[in-house]
């Protein structure tokens, strides 16, 4: 895609230097699977896929040394076709976070694309951290001039709201290819209880396929346990025919019905969850505090 959209990689940039740790010999296996997942280049192709990182640091994409639990999904359908939809529960759940919804990416005759992620995520403890979410697929699309728009709507529980005035919040940034539109949301955002954020459309050339991502970040302040922050976020070029209508989990069937979409099966075999990765974030956990 090609457009004057800004073209930044991270959503939150901590310009502290990070002191080196001899923990970094445990995190060497880590190091690649993140550089493979939590790249915020998105690649060229990609099937349905979410990955979830427990961050100790408001660095995107959470560096290694600093990354307390990784946990990810795919559905393995790779290019979503036109007129097909894929729809992708998830569930990562660790000692200090959990984060559970669904993904819903729509492709309606090459023509109009949709990534929905919609979710609750929740602080387990009562530590500050942050949560790191990364959600993408690719699509085959009509080549041309195409306008994107972009949402962040969520809602807060009260332990949240009440973070809220210690930093509480969720921002998101939506990717089409390689070009990164405005971050949306900002810490403590929480504080209000409920919000909209959207911004659009941007327009750029696009080929015949396109891949969409969207980037997120949790922070949960710390001294508060249960504080849970439920958003959709939302990456799309949209039908003028739904009338405004976004396609998520709640209405895709009735969507799919209207339309003529068809489901793409979701390959049951393919699941990481991040529970061989909890005994690793111990390690770190114990070794930091003993720094």
């Amino acid at each position: 895609m090609n457009s004057s959209m800004p073209n930044g990689h991270n959503l939150r940039r901590n310009p502290t230097q990070h002191r080196q740790s001899s923990t970094v010999r445990y995190l060497a296996a880590l190091a690649g699977v993140l550089a493979l997942l939590l790249t915020a280049q998105p690649q060229v192709a990609s099937a349905t896929s979410i990955v979830a990182a427990v961050c100790t640091v408001s660095t995107y994409p959470c560096p290694p040394l600093f990354t307390l639990d990784l946990g990810g999904r795919t559905n393995g359908v790779g290019i979503l076709g036109p007129n097909r939809y894929a729809l992708l529960p998830f569930r990562f759940n660790d000692l200090n976070a959990s984060f559970n919804g669904a993904i819903l990416a729509t492709d309606i005759a090459g023509k109009y694309v949709y990534l929905n992620a919609t979710g609750i995520a929740n602080n387990n403890l009562n530590s500050g951290f942050w949560l790191d979410v990364y959600v993408t697929q690719s699509y085959i699309t009509r080549p041309g001039l195409w306008g994107f728009s972009e949402w962040n709507i969520g809602s807060a529980n009260a332990a949240a709201i009440v973070g809220g005035l210690n930093g509480t919040g969720v921002a998101d940034q939506l990717v089409v290819n390689s070009t990164f539109l405005p971050p949306l949301g900002f810490y403590g955002d929480a504080a209000l209880g409920t919000w909209a954020f959207g911004a659009g459309p941007f327009f750029g050339t696009v080929g015949r396929v396109t891949t969409m991502t969207g980037l997120a970040q949790f922070y949960f302040s710390p001294a508060l346990f249960g504080q849970a922050i439920d958003i959709p976020m939302d990456v799309d070029f949209p039908d003028p025919a739904l009338n405004g209508l976004l396609p998520d989990p709640s209405n895709i069937d009735q969507i799919a019905q209207q339309l003529g979409l068809r489901a793409v099966p979701e390959p049951s075999s393919l699941l990481l969850l991040g529970s061989g990765l909890l005994g690793l974030g111990g390690v770190l956990r114990k070794r930091l505090a003993r720094s």
